[in-house]
């Protein structure tokens, strides 16, 4: 790097510049979306998250699947940075437009990303297929999922989970509480939960779950 400063930051926002430009040309009725992935609340519940993650898991060189992945702004670069050998990352997402802008956004990892067009809401089994099986499984959007009961990847392996109360029309799976939470995610030992305030000031709430399922 040219500078220290360049050198410490873990987000490299400089090469966001080309994703952006593709937003601009290409899908420029996304700029809000993008926009909304990396507010305030984004940041901070997907570094709670993460920073969690880092601490709790014991695989080394992990295979990790990210289930609605979006774009990956802020994810990817904190998994990347926090754990740092990963040996794959997988992103499922249904919209072919976000891991569009997702591989220029993540230039630098693409060696380490594979890109899936999978709906996992309907396609769970196609995930259960691959050859590669994860290690950790992330899933940062359940109120927009069905139950995580019906969607975990396996015993043993390590889920990271985010929920929340917050209304709106693509929040299928919105919850109440952390207790109706943990009930839909399925996980027999959790090893680290919270729950926090969706956004500064808000009246509602973003739940977050991580463990193991033995069953």
């Amino acid at each position: 790097m040219d500078t220290f400063t360049m050198d410490r930051m873990i987000i490299p926002v400089w090469e966001w510049s080309n994703a952006l430009n593709l937003i601009a040309h290409k899908f420029p009725y996304r700029y809000k979306d993008f926009a909304q992935s990396i507010s305030r609340h984004h940041w901070q519940h997907k570094s709670n998250l993460v920073e969690q993650i880092s601490m709790i898991n014991t695989h080394e060189s992990p295979v990790v699947y990210v289930l609605g992945s979006w774009y990956g702004a802020v994810l990817v670069p904190l998994l990347m940075h926090h754990i740092p050998d990963i040996k794959k990352l997988y992103l499922f997402d249904y919209d072919p437009e976000a891991l569009e802008i997702c591989y220029t956004l993540h230039e630098r990892y693409n060696h380490i990303i594979k890109r899936q067009l999978v709906d996992v809401n309907f396609e769970i089994d196609k995930l259960k297929s691959y050859e590669e099986q994860p290690n950790i499984v992330i899933n940062t959007s359940c109120e927009s999922m069905w139950n995580m009961n019906d969607l975990l990847l396996g015993p043993n392996v390590l889920h990271a989970l985010q929920g929340n109360n917050f209304p709106e029309t693509s929040h299928i799976n919105a919850v109440p509480n952390m207790d109706i939470f943990k009930s839909r995610c399925g996980l027999t030992d959790i090893m680290y939960e919270n729950e926090k305030p969706y956004d500064v000031d808000s009246a509602h709430t973003m739940y977050t779950l991580i463990g193991i399922n033995h069953e």
